[in-house]
């Protein structure tokens, strides 16, 4: 996808949580990742913040 998004100019960044597995977000399944979701959930907050001044 990253080259997608670059041929079509659009600005994009990758974050990974390190040892979080995928789906670390899923509340109450065995891959939930307490920490990973609240960082995560902090830099969406942030981003938000951010694009909507």
């Amino acid at each position: 996808m990253g080259k997608t998004l670059e041929a079509a100019n659009v600005p994009h960044e990758m974050v990974t949580y390190s040892g979080a597995p995928h789906a670390f977000s899923v509340f109450g399944s065995d891959r939930y990742d307490a920490r990973a979701d609240e960082r995560s959930w902090k830099r969406y907050l942030d981003f938000l913040a951010n694009e909507y001044k």
